[in-house]
């Protein structure tokens, strides 16, 4: 999103417009008795309730595309 692209020191080029696409909107699962539900790391488990709809951007619309870190194969 543009917001994770300014958090690392990037900025969208003047002009663009972002893609739509539907992200998952998560909360922590519950049981009957409205507590957490912990997986075998002590963490709590995540569950999908809704879809949103939101704006992300790709690499070659940023300012500084040629200095992008390299993705790990």
């Amino acid at each position: 999103s543009f917001g994770a692209w300014k958090n690392q020191g990037y900025h969208v080029k003047k002009g663009e417009h972002g893609l739509k696409i539907f992200m998952p909107c998560m909360r922590d699962k519950k049981d009957v008795n409205g507590n957490k539900i912990l997986d075998k790391n002590g963490k709590p488990k995540q569950e999908i309730y809704a879809f949103k709809l939101g704006t992300v951007f790709e690499t070659h619309q940023l300012v500084e595309y040629e200095n992008l870190p390299k993705p790990v194969a």
